[in-house]
């Protein structure tokens, strides 16, 4: 493994410490510094993801396609257990396994894709991103309870017409359902960034702030957002 390598994985338990000592205080979560804590909870997200994505991609960990079906099954199982459960220890370590299978089903899916290309995304996907942020904080009279409505009623319905799709079309609408769905992933984002603004507004010393809630939203967010830019460009 190369130097870099090294240095790749070291910054994870680097972020996990300083989001720890930040964030927390006698052992549960506080509201100072609720913005930097928010960023410094979704960097070491992304870095766990990532550090996994590069386990997978040395072999460290063995990747198959034939667990893709079990994994997403387990994925959401995961997911509504997170919702559910409220001891702050364990919902970290569920957090963490969703990460994990996340990246794994990442990892599958990007070996459809050429690397030339995924630079091409990642591109498209940042100068996305840095707009929704931009919209989010000049606009936040529009990320309201109707806004959220209309995203997930759309993306329900993407969904449902992909399914469609893949089943009795044979993928005929494939890009097109992708491209819609990037404008709804991108309406997520604007959405979970003024969510984001506006807890830390109301956020009062003596409450304890769930950033997992807010960064596993955003997470999902901008994998979704990653994926279907993917798809939107990829032939089959």
């Amino acid at each position: 493994m190369s130097l870099n390598d090294n240095l790749y994985f070291l910054l994870t338990p680097l972020l996990i410490g300083t989001t720890y000592f930040s964030a927390f205080e006698n052992g549960k979560t506080t509201c100072k510094r609720f913005t930097t804590n928010y960023f410094l909870y979704l960097l070491t997200s992304l870095s766990i993801y990532f550090s996994a994505l590069k386990a997978y991609d040395k072999n460290i960990v063995k990747v198959d396609k034939k667990y893709t079906f079990p994994l997403v099954i387990l994925e959401i199982i995961l997911i509504f257990s997170f919702m559910f459960v409220k001891d702050q220890t364990l919902r970290h370590i569920i957090f963490v396994f969703i990460l994990l299978i996340m990246s794994y089903l990442q990892k599958v899916f990007l070996e459809k894709i050429d690397k030339n290309q995924i630079e091409d995304i990642l591109k498209k996907m940042m100068i996305i991103i840095i707009v929704c942020f931009l919209i989010a904080l000049k606009f936040p009279q529009y990320m309201n309870n109707s806004f959220l409505t209309f995203l997930v009623a759309g993306l329900l319905f993407v969904l449902l017409f992909g399914f469609i799709d893949h089943i009795f079309l044979d993928k005929k609408y494939k890009s097109m359902i992708s491209s819609i769905a990037v404008f709804f992933f991108a309406g997520f984002i604007m959405y979970d960034t003024n969510r984001v603004i506006e807890v830390g507004k109301t956020c009062k010393k003596g409450t304890n702030p769930d950033y997992l809630d807010l960064v596993l939203d955003m997470v999902i967010n901008i994998e979704g957002l990653f994926r279907h830019l993917a798809l939107s460009d990829i032939t089959d």
